[in-house]
C-alpha cells in the first residue's frame, strides 16, 4: 500500500484506502472468524499508517475498520448493505456512537440514549460524546436502549444517516484529536426506517461486545507499532549523541524494550491460537490492558531519555500525551483488568499460555 504524505484529516486517506482495495482485503483475506477479519492484514495496515500519518488520523481509521464497519457489514439490513459497499469503496465514512454524553464510557448499561421501535420506524433520542469521525461521518452506528433496565438484552444498534432531521454535531474542543473529527452527536427524536435496525431488538450489546474484541486487538497492534517506531527513534538518537555508552541509559532503554516485547508476544500468541472456538473476551481484554500499560511505561521512559528535545514540536512528549488514549479508548485499563480477573481461571489453565 502506498499512502503518500501525512494527511491533515483522515477523509482523503479513507478514500485512498477504499480505492486501492486495501479496505476490502481486510475482510476477504485469511479471515480469522474470532475477529471477523484478516488479523495479519490489520496489523500490517496499522503499522504502515502509524509510520506515515499522525496518531489522530490513524485513530479515525482504526475505529472504523475494527468495529463500526464490521457491525454494518454483518447486518442483514438492506440499508446497511448499501452503506457497507460505499464505505469499503472509500466513498462513505461511518462513526461508532456508543459512549453517552455525561456518562463514563465504562458504564454502558446505564446509557440514556433510547430507540423507540415502531412497526415501520425507529425514533432515536439522546446524545453521544467523544465520537471519532463525528463531524465527517455519513452514518452513525448508534447503541441505544429499547427498553428500561441494565440487562444486555435491553439494547439495540441503529444505523442513523447523519443528515437526518434532528441530528446535531458539535466538534470536541481538542486540538490534539482534531484530525480524528471527534465530536458530540445529539439525536433529537430522529426517525429512521425500521430497516435501519442493524440487529434484532435485544442483540445490540451482544453484537457490540463481540466486535469490541477486534477493536481491542487492533489497539494492541497499533500500540505495538507505535512503540517499536518510538524505541527505534530513541535508540538512534542515543547512539548519535554518545549517551548510549552510559550503562544507566542502556538499562533504562532495556526496560522499555522488555515491556514492548511482552506486548508483542501477547498479540502474537492471541493471533496464532486460531483453532480455539471459545470466547476471546478475556484474551482481548488482556492484550488491551497490556497495551495501555506498555504505552504509558515505554513512552514515559522514552520521554525521560529524550530530555529537553522531547518538548519540541511533534516530540515524544506530544506523542506521549496523545497516546494516553490507549489506556482509555476501547475500554479503560482498569476495566480491562476487571475482565481479565473474571477470566482468571481459564487464563491460568488455558494451553494458549503454556510454554
Amino acid at each position: 500500500m502506498e499512502t503518500g504524505v501525512n494527511s491533515a484529516h483522515a477523509a482523503p486517506l479513507w478514500r485512498e484506502l477504499g480505492e486501492s482495495g486495501e479496505l476490502r482485503r481486510l475482510y476477504t483475506g485469511d479471515v480469522d472468524k474470532r475477529f471477523g477479519l484478516d488479523t495479519a492484514a490489520l496489523s500490517r495496515l496499522l503499522t504502515t499508517l502509524d509510520e506515515r500519518h499522525p496518531l489522530a488520523v490513524v485513530l479515525s481509521v482504526c475505529v472504523q475498520v475494527a468495529t463500526a464497519l464490521p457491525i454494518v457489514m454483518n447486518s442483514s439490513s438492506r440499508a446497511a448493505a448499501g452503506v457497507a459497499r460505499a464505505a469499503l469503496d472509500g466513498r462513505s465514512t461511518v462513526a461508532l456512537a456508543v459512549t453517552d454524553a455525561e456518562l463514563p464510557g465504562s458504564d454502558l448499561t446505564a446509557l440514556a440514549t433510547t430507540a423507540k421501535i415502531g412497526p415501520d420506524s425507529v425514533t432515536v433520542t439522546g446524545a453521544k460524546d467523544w465520537i471519532v469521525n463525528a463531524t465527517v461521518a455519513d452514518h452513525a452506528v448508534v447503541l441505544a436502549r429499547h427498553r428500561p433496565g441494565p440487562h444486555p438484552t435491553s439494547f439495540v444498534l441503529v444505523l442513523v444517516p447523519m443528515r437526518s432531521r434532528g441530528v446535531a454535531v458539535t466538534a470536541q474542543r481538542s486540538a490534539m484529536y482534531l484530525p480524528a473529527a471527534v465530536g458530540r452527536i445529539r439525536f433529537d427524536d430522529v426517525v429512521v426506517d425500521r430497516d435501519h435496525l442493524l440487529v434484532p431488538p435485544g442483540r445490540g450489546m451482544v453484537e457490540f461486545s463481540r466486535r469490541m474484541a477486534t477493536e481491542r486487538l487492533a489497539g494492541a497492534f497499533w500500540s505495538t507499532a507505535l512503540l517499536r517506531r518510538q524505541l527505534a527513534l530513541v535508540r538512534r538518537q542515543l547512539g548519535a549523541n554518545g549517551v548510549w555508552r552510559h550503562s544507566a541509559v542502556r538499562i533504562r532503554f532495556a526496560e522499555a524494550l522488555m515491556h514492548f516485547r511482552q506486548l508483542a508476544a501477547l498479540c502474537d500468541r492471541l493471533c496464532r491460537a486460531r483453532e480455539r472456538a471459545e470466547s476471546t473476551d478475556a484474551e482481548a481484554a488482556l492484550v488491551k490492558a497490556a497495551a495501555g500499560l506498555a504505552v504509558d511505561r515505554v513512552l514515559g521512559i522514552c520521554a525521560d531519555l529524550a530530555g529537553r528535545d522531547g518538548f519540541l514540536d511533534e516530540g515524544i512528549q506530544q506523542v506521549r500525551a496523545q497516546a494516553a488514549m490507549f489506556g482509555t479508548a476501547g475500554g479503560a485499563t482498569h476495566t480491562m483488568l476487571g475482565l481479565v480477573a473474571s477470566g482468571a481461571d481459564r487464563l491460568l489453565e488455558d494451553a494458549l499460555w503454556a510454554s
